[in-house]
């Protein structure tokens, strides 16, 4: 999988050729927290497709709640309007606990702000995620 030119074999180390998932893979946890929910159900879908395990939350509190959890997700993708806190909320909560393994955290949105370790359109697709 590609993500901005970058490679995230941490994440996941697909075979650009065959689109699958390596053998080695332990799937990563992922959190989509995201409360427009047909918005939700394609990045879950999609990121379970890639052999990712995928937990989903509709409100800034309880990504939050699963970000601080003793078991956080090592990947983040965060709406940046969100009820009950919003995205650069919850990831200036999360940086502020500097005893926790790293989390990295990217802000969905179609604001023209840059990142917080990435920022993506709330416009996206599948294909976005591939860069």
């Amino acid at each position: 999988m590609r993500w901005r030119g970058r490679r995230l074999a941490k994440f996941a180390p697909i075979d650009d050729n065959a689109r699958t998932v390596s053998a080695s893979f332990e799937p990563c946890h992922v959190l989509v927290a995201e409360d427009h929910q047909l918005s939700s159900e394609l990045l879950e879908r999609t990121l379970k497709s890639w052999g990712y395990s995928v937990v989903v939350a509709d409100n800034g509190a309880d990504a939050l709640a699963i970000l601080e959890s003793s078991d956080p997700p090592q990947l983040a993708l965060l709406d940046w309007m969100m009820p009950n806190m919003t995205g650069p909320e919850v990831c200036a909560r999360v940086r502020q606990n500097a005893q926790r393994r790293y989390i990295y955290l990217v802000l969905l949105t179609a604001k023209g702000v840059r990142r917080m370790d990435e920022v993506l359109p709330d416009a996206f697709g599948p294909a976005d995620l591939e860069r």
